[in-house]
């Protein structure tokens, strides 16, 4: 198993990914609404190469790098790290987010990629991160909370997201 940057060779299996997952995620941020496959198959890499960059950014968002957990051939999950954060994203959001594909959910590989971007943010200079997740969201504060010992704080917090107040866990995490 690999934490490698996006490329065309999973394509297809990150295509899957996305059909299996949508609509099973807190947010859509971090994968590609399947059905549109047509309108980003040609220009998704360019788009994480300028995320990267901070190339064309929507307003509020930073610059961030994606990563693709595979083994093989078969795309598992995605991690995105911010590169650093603004004060929406310290509200609701952090700076790590990722996802494991449906089919491959409860197998461990939502602590395993975890464990895998926190070494990739040190290589970036990120020594202390900010997890976050909605506080209703099991699985995420689960893999979050397996880090044990990294986790410097926790807290539960209120953030407006889009208008809807929601429960949120913070979590400040070391890198290390």
């Amino acid at each position: 198993m690999k934490l490698l940057s996006p490329s065309p060779l999973f394509l297809e299996s990150y295509l899957e990914a996305c059909r299996e997952t949508w609509g099973h995620v807190h947010s859509t941020y971090i994968l590609h609404d399947p059905s549109i496959f047509g309108q980003w198959k040609d220009t998704i890499f360019c788009q994480f190469e300028n995320e990267k960059r901070g190339i064309g950014l929507p307003e509020g968002y930073v610059p961030s790098t994606t990563f693709w957990l595979v083994e093989e051939k078969r795309f598992l999950g995605s991690g995105n790290i911010r590169h650093f954060l603004n004060d929406a994203l310290r509200e609701y959001g952090g700076q790590i987010g990722d996802f494991i594909r449906f089919s491959e959910r409860g197998k461990g590989y939502g602590k395993q990629i975890l464990r895998m971007l926190l070494q990739k943010a040190l290589e970036m200079g990120i020594r202390e991160t900010l997890i976050t997740c909605e506080a209703d969201n099991t699985p995420s504060r689960r893999h979050i909370e397996s880090l044990g010992e990294r986790i410097l704080a926790r807290e539960l917090a209120k953030a407006n997201v889009e208008g809807t107040v929601k429960h949120v866990l913070r979590y400040r995490v070391c890198c290390l």
